[in-house]
């Protein structure tokens, strides 16, 4: 070897040893959640629909609770008192956390829509504000410009989180729970008359290149119209078709009527959800609301504002006064879009399983539709996401509940922390939760609970973690 190649190698391996430290540090820092970082202490600009996005984050974060809740807990599903004590799992379902509204934070069902009542009011805001002005090329490049992105938007992170369902199947590292996992005996191999409780992933050996290609060539497909399929590699993305398909509808339906006069812009959406509604089009319900409530922010907003000033305004008050009147009519102008607010949170939180043995909500399953038979279970969480849209809209009050710099940044890793969750779940909370419970095993109950709660802890923590990196 001659010198000048013994000399570049020697200098090569120099400046690799002298820029490791460098490259240690910016790998770390790369992996760094972005809320430890000085970004994050900045004083964060506000915008009017702001709260929306915050509701989005509590949202996806109720949404990662809920599938908790489907894989560990199922009984939990069921309608608080619906049980009569046959099932030892689900008991007489009397626990605090399944009574109404206390069962939002994992009511997976009006989350969901949630998520598309908040879409359809999104994307249509900004064009229908411009068609307010009559500024109509504006209107025109702002739909053009989302039409495109929308799909963009949507599919390449749905895909890249497939990549990982992919890659977790394929090596094994996806972990199934088998029927005793609760019984903590689930740490040990498999044994004769164990069965897999739900597999979530395929086996290793079904896990190829080739089906991954089919099942995202059926999830990106724009033309799949009303024909929903649960992704292999990450069965929560369903929710994607229908996001992108109910963009596609409000797009089409803002370009329709923004030349029409303010009474048939709000008239036409209107007429449209109360067809949707009677025909059980549960999911072009929630956004065309979106769109009307978009419609209805800009013809009401000046009024509600003058309103709100006018209530809460600074009157002096008579020193034996026992009642202030500028506190009456504070407490008059809150308590209804507080009473709304408990209202869409109560018949949001219909239960999956056993509403027609609920205390609470027997009466209401008399009255879903028989259009909706199919997807009854849905009608009341759609009626509540669009009154609690409705509701957040005017009562400002409520909308500081979502503006919090914590509800804020959920809503900023929202989108990749609901397509992360199940990953993180399939594979370290399979895993781990068996280990935890291995270790807790001799104190009962309260072993049980603690073992899985610092699990889930785990799980949420990693989640969050990863979705900040995703994001």
């Amino acid at each position: 070897m001659s010198s000048t190649a013994k000399y570049l190698i020697l200098e090569w391996m120099r400046m690799a040893y002298t820029s490791a430290p460098t490259v240690h540090r910016s790998f770390l820092a790369a992996l760094k959640p972005s809320f430890l970082g000085r970004r994050h202490l900045k004083p964060r600009t506000l915008y009017p629909t702001s709260y929306l996005d915050g509701l989005r984050g509590v949202a996806a974060l109720f949404v990662v609770f809920n599938h908790y809740v489907a894989q560990y807990f199922p009984y939990l599903s069921h309608g608080w008192g619906s049980g009569d004590g046959s099932n030892a799992a689900q008991g007489k379902n009397d626990r605090i956390i399944q009574l109404p509204i206390l069962r939002t934070v994992y009511s997976g069902r009006f989350m969901v829509t949630i998520f598309f009542v908040i879409s359809g009011y999104v994307l249509s805001h900004k064009p229908l504000g411009l068609a307010r002005r009559r500024d109509l090329a504006a209107v025109l490049q702002s739909l053009s410009s989302s039409v495109f992105r929308r799909w963009l938007r949507l599919m390449l992170p749905a895909l890249a989180s497939t990549i990982i369902g992919l890659v977790l199947a394929r090596t094994g590292l996806a972990h199934n729970l088998y029927s005793d996992w609760d019984t903590l005996s689930a740490a040990g191999p498999p044994t004769t008359g164990r069965v897999v409780v739900e597999a979530k992933l395929p086996e290793p050996k079904d896990a190829t290149f080739s089906s991954w290609v089919e099942d995202c060539l059926i999830m990106v497909d724009p033309f799949q119209f009303g024909n929903f399929k649960f992704p292999t590699y990450n069965f929560p993305l369903w929710t994607m078709q229908v996001e992108y398909m109910g963009s596609m509808i409000v797009f089409t339906l803002v370009l329709g009527i923004v030349l029409a006069r303010p009474k048939y812009r709000i008239a036409i959406p209107s007429m449209l959800v109360a067809f949707c509604l009677f025909t059980g089009r549960w999911q072009w319900t929630l956004f065309i609301s979106g769109v009307l409530l978009a419609e209805l922010s800009h013809g009401n907003s000046v009024q509600y504002d003058l309103l709100l000033d006018a209530s809460t305004e600074d009157v002096t008050e008579k020193p034996t006064e026992p009642f202030p009147s500028s506190i009456r009519r504070t407490i008059f102008s809150y308590l209804p879009y507080s009473v709304g607010f408990i209202l869409a949170c109560y018949i949001g939180t219909y239960p999956e399983y056993g509403a027609d043995s609920s205390p609470g909500y027997r009466l209401l399953s008399l009255y879903v539709p028989a259009r909706w038979a199919w997807f009854g279970g849905y009608f009341y969480p759609v009626l509540g996401s669009i009154l609690l849209v409705a509701i957040l809209e005017h009562g400002k009050f409520l909308q500081k509940i979502f503006t919090t710099r914590i509800a804020q940044y959920l809503g900023d890793i929202s989108l990749s922390m609901y397509m992360l969750h199940t990953q993180v779940e399939l594979s370290l909370g399979n895993w781990l939760i068996p280990k935890c419970l291995s270790l807790t095993s001799g104190f009962g109950a309260l072993g049980f609970l603690v073992g899985m709660i610092i699990a889930l802890s785990c799980c949420a923590i990693v989640t969050v973690w990863a979705s900040d990196l995703f994001w």
